[in-house]
């Protein structure tokens, strides 16, 4: 294909599946890129852009670009979008088939949120127990990740050096913890170890879970970050996160708070009856569970209160 202008049919029909599912995927159009308007303030590359005019062009499915046009539009996806691809997987695979692998390559991946938390949950199906977490927010590749890990059981093993030594581990794998779970007493064993990829907004951090031996288990944690805006340089202490767990079942999911706070400061015991009364779910009058930020804002002034760096 080196050497030609011109698209094959074929190629140029993967072209604009490709074009398309790029735009969705980065919830805008080229009128906003090319216009510079808010819904696009986040889109890296713009200046690589063909003209607008010929951006237009691609609205009509039988309108075939040139390879130098199709090597700018590469360029641009890479610049926003992971895994990268080449100009001949853009021409030739529906790259929308492997959604799932994809994600946006936002250009907010605050340093202040980055390191270690400890996450403080009632256990399911009880409102007398606390249990704990650990959770590992982390830049790779140009992608923020996290790895969670769920069902710590007592004091001990919360800030016990094993538990330590695990989240240490760069990179920390599925193996690691897999040794870690093995070398724990049968009644410690009620762990669940999770992977995730992290988008973040101006007003929150949204991470999606898997559990990487069983698809099928998902968790979604909801993390308001809104009024810790771009001018407080401080690291984050931590706050209160919405999460959500899926199984493989129509009605198998689970939804509750988690507290979090940083690793950098002493942990709170699971025993602590301040973290669980500020864990509870509140659900107001019309049956909606709302998590307001007078809660937040109650966690992160026993965060502050109770603030002793180890």
């Amino acid at each position: 294909m080196a050497g030609r202008q011109g698209l094959s049919e074929e190629e140029n029909r993967v072209f604009h599946l490709n074009y398309e599912y790029m735009w969705r995927k980065l919830s805008t159009t080229y009128y906003h890129v090319k216009n510079n308007t808010l819904d696009a303030q986040d889109i890296r590359g713009k200046e690589g852009l063909p003209s607008y005019t010929n951006l237009s062009k691609c609205i009509n499915p039988k309108w075939t670009p040139s390879k130098g046009f199709v090597d700018k539009i590469v360029r641009f996806y890479n610049a926003n979008i992971l895994p990268e691809v080449d100009t001949h997987q853009f021409l030739t695979k529906d790259l929308s088939l492997t959604d799932e692998i994809r994600y946006r390559n936002d250009s907010v991946i605050d340093e202040r949120f980055l390191g270690k938390y400890y996450g403080y949950y009632y256990a399911p199906g009880t409102r007398s127990k606390v249990s704990g977490a650990i959770l590992k927010l982390f830049n790779e590749d140009r992608i923020l990740k996290a790895k969670l890990l769920t069902g710590i059981q007592t004091d001990r093993q919360m800030t016990g050096f094993p538990l330590k030594q695990l989240f240490d581990r760069e990179p920390l794998q599925k193996e690691d913890f897999d040794k870690y779970y093995q070398n724990l007493e049968t009644d410690k064993q009620r762990c669940y170890y999770y992977e995730g990829t992290a988008d973040m907004t101006k007003e929150a951090i949204i991470i999606c879970f898997t559990g990487p031996d069983e698809e099928h288990r998902r968790l979604f944690l909801t993390l308001n970050v809104d009024c810790f805006t771009a001018g407080i340089r401080r690291p984050y202490q931590g706050g209160l996160a919405f999460v959500m767990t899926t199984g493989d079942g129509p009605f198998d999911a689970q939804f509750f708070q988690m507290g979090l706070s940083s690793a950098a400061n002493k942990p709170f015991s699971l025993r602590d009856k301040r973290v669980g009364e500020l864990l509870r779910i509140h659900v107001q009058e019309n049956e909606r569970i709302v998590l307001t930020s007078g809660m937040d804002r109650r966690w992160y002034e026993l965060l502050l209160q109770e603030r002793d760096i180890v």
